[in-house]
This record gives C-alpha cells, structure tokens and sequence, in this order.
C-alpha cells in the first residue's frame, strides 16, 4: 500500500508506509506518521555525521530530506545505568509515569533541554542520573512551518 501526506490540499510526500515512517521528507511528515524527536546539530564537513548534544550520530545515507533539524525515533533512544559512561550522553530522570504497557519518561539532557519519550520496558530508574544512548542513524529534516500537518 501506498500512502500520501497531505496539507491544506498539497501532497508532501507519497510512499509505503515504511518509506514515510523511515525517510520522510519533512518534519510535517515525519510528525504525521509517528513520534518523532528533533534536535538542532551541525553538520559535519564529510556530510556523514551530525554533531549533537548526544555527540556525533551518522547521518542515513540517501536521506530525502536534508535540512538543518536532526529526527531521531523513539525506538531510537535508550536509557543506561549512569555508571556505564563507555557509551552515551548524561541526563537525570525528572519524571516517569507507568502507562500500563510503557512508561513516559523525560529527562534532562546537559545541556538544560527535556527529552520526554516514551519506553516500551519493564522498569525505569527512579529519578536518578542515566546514560542516554542513541541507535542508529538520523535524518535530516526542513521545518516547513507552513507544512507542519
């Protein structure tokens, strides 16, 4: 099947659900078929990392989207026992609400920003400091505000 995101009457970009999901073409997009986190980073001079308050994530290569928003999936994201520093970034648990079946956790990344998600495990920490460890790599993204679905 094939699917179309549309606003305000214009197409901003068809393909398969995965391809939507995987490879959007915006942050619009990206925000209709699922959560999505963003954040600012700059690019780096080979054009294959992206400099970001998590370090240095690689870029998806033959991404559509380019741009200057960094998109990251939830199923991206982990949480570590602090005392593991071999990978990751330090952040501190500020809050955490079971929800039957996941948690909603945020946390507050070094550099003051809160990064709340929500993770499909059995146990979070108490609100406690964490590694916060990125998987995989990220897409770059315009933020089309008059796009924004």
């Amino acid at each position: 099947d094939y699917l179309s995101v549309m606003h305000q009457g214009r197409i901003l970009q068809t393909g398969t659900p995965l391809e939507l999901y995987e490879k959007p073409n915006s942050m619009a997009v990206a925000r209709s078929v699922g959560e999505a986190h963003f954040f600012s980073g700059t690019v780096m001079e080979n054009e294959q990392l992206i400099e970001t308050v998590f370090g240095k994530i690689p870029l998806r290569p033959g991404q559509l989207g380019g741009g200057d928003n960094m998109m990251l999936r939830p199923e991206q994201i982990r949480l570590h026992d602090a005392q593991d520093k071999s990978e990751g970034v330090p952040g501190t648990i500020r809050r955490r609400v079971f929800q039957g079946n996941s948690w909603e956790v945020s946390v507050e990344l070094a550099n003051g920003d809160l990064l709340t998600m929500e993770l499909r495990q059995k146990s979070v920490p108490k609100l406690e400091k964490v590694q916060v460890v990125v998987r995989g790599d990220a897409v770059l993204l315009h933020g089309d505000d008059e796009g924004d679905a």
